[in-house]
């Protein structure tokens, strides 16, 4: 069995931590109402609220409405596909009419309007972003460290094809190499 070098395990690293990255992406709203992709705080805050509304993977969140004394969180539920302009126009009223499916459209609109209410992109964006960079990386240097050490291996050079002694039956990297026999076919009548 070959050795494998640790930049290949630090390879192997980086894809392990970009899938959980998109798995905290994935679980965002309305999963966990708190972890969004795209947030939007409304211009209706008062000292003890500070509605938003928070768009997720999967759906949104109304969160920290009106009235003061109960807890009115209110979670779409999950489905594949939604429009976070229609939900913008039905929450704030002003949105009606933009039909763009696009996050950054809806942040776009909600910002440059300068009624109060404020678009940023949330933890789950940045989670996403991370696990793309991640992704990219992991699988260059998994990729180029899985060719590097085939052609090693093919060409006899290096560490990983140096051939120590044919004759003694120690073959690549120390290992023993087994003995090759010539096997004749047995034909079975059954």
């Amino acid at each position: 069995m070959a050795r494998t070098s640790p930049l290949h395990w630090l390879g192997v690293t980086f894809l392990l931590l970009a899938a959980i990255l998109l798995l905290i992406t994935t679980i965002s709203a309305p999963v966990i109402g708190d972890i969004a992709i795209l947030k939007v705080t409304l211009a209706n805050s008062s000292d003890l609220r500070h509605s938003s509304v928070t768009f997720g993977s999967f759906g949104h969140c109304v969160l920290d409405v009106a009235p003061a004394r109960t807890d009115q969180d209110y979670c779409s539920p999950r489905s594949l596909g939604y429009k976070p302009a229609d939900v913008m126009g039905a929450v704030d009223g002003k949105l009606g009419f933009l039909r763009w499916r696009l996050f950054g459209t809806v942040k776009d609109h909600v910002n440059k309007q300068n009624k109060g209410s404020h678009a940023f992109y949330s933890v789950g964006m940045w989670t996403c972003l991370a696990a793309m960079v991640l992704l990219f990386l992991g699988m260059f240097i998994v990729l180029f460290t899985c060719f590097g050490a085939r052609k090693e291996k093919k060409s006899g050079s290096g560490s990983y094809g140096h051939k120590t002694s044919a004759d003694s039956g120690v073959g690549y990297d120390g290992y023993a190499t087994p003995r090759t026999t010539r096997r004749t076919r047995r034909n079975r009548w059954f």
